[in-house]
């Protein structure tokens, strides 16, 4: 049975895709549809390489030949996934943490994934909408998304707290607006919190328990080996987390300060 087509269609607020052949649609936040995407390719296929890739298809295909059970693939936007998707997107990638795609870029993509299908506007009303039809694998729907990007002239930045790749327009932004995974974890509240305000918290409430650890030592002994031994791990940590204000890098600290005894520090 040949496998209905996806469509994808892009605003400056909300992009919709939409799957008939798994009857499901997905609406996310434009700036952040690459990443939130990519993501999803990264949490199944980080570390795989063409030729693992391969090495999966040629396995699957002389099973399916010899009629023996295959065991279902991973789905991203209801479309089978191998690995393909995440190559070609890494290829694209290729090491940056910014990126400035233009159209002839994304034009030699379009063509090169033999993705003939071009884009209409959504409406007459918003000429800068997007509406593309016809589109068989993810990276074809990343490249219509990235066709987006690059007519609108976005940048796609990787958020130095979450990792994920959000679309801007200026790099002085370096934090997307998602909810930071460090909520409700290192940091609670009523209200879900930002990556960027997040960052601002987290090194707030950690400066104040360093300083009440340290207050506590130095009223111990301030010469001791623990001191110095405290001291030294705890600004490695935070020179760490000034050079990358990541997830990882925050719960490493907020662990290192956690080991010294509650009962004997003040919060």
């Amino acid at each position: 049975m040949e496998q209905d087509m996806i469509t994808i269609s892009i605003d400056q607020t909300k992009t919709i895709i939409v799957n008939p052949d798994v009857q499901a649609q997905w609406t996310l936040k434009t700036a952040n549809a690459f990443g939130d995407i990519f993501a999803k390719l990264e949490q199944h296929f980080q570390g795989v390489s063409s030729d693992s890739v391969a090495s999966v298809i040629i396995q699957r295909t002389i099973d399916g030949i010899a009629d023996k059970p295959l065991a279902d693939p991973v789905k991203i936007l209801g479309c089978p996934e191998l690995g393909q998707s995440f190559l070609d997107l890494e290829s694209f990638i290729n090491g940056k943490s910014i990126l400035s795609p233009t159209l002839r870029d994304i034009e030699e993509m379009r063509i090169n994934h033999f993705m003939r299908e071009n884009y209409l506007p959504i409406s007459l009303n918003d000429p800068d909408s997007m509406r593309f039809e016809g589109l068989k694998t993810v990276t074809q729907v990343m490249i219509a998304i990235l066709y987006y990007y690059a007519f609108n002239e976005y940048k796609i930045v990787r958020c130095r707290h979450c990792g994920k790749w959000f679309a801007t327009r200026t790099l002085k932004e370096q934090y997307c607006k998602r909810e930071s995974p460090c909520f409700g974890d290192i940091i609670k509240g009523k209200e879900s919190i930002s990556c960027e305000q997040a960052v601002r918290n987290i090194k707030q409430k950690q400066s104040r328990r360093h300083k009440a650890i340290y207050s506590y030592l130095y009223a111990k002994n301030q010469f001791s080996v623990e001191m110095a031994s405290f001291l030294s791990e705890s600004y490695r940590l935070q020179d760490a987390i000034k050079e990358a204000p990541s997830v990882e890098n925050f719960k490493r600290y907020e662990d290192f300060l956690k080991e010294y005894p509650k009962r004997t520090v003040k919060k």
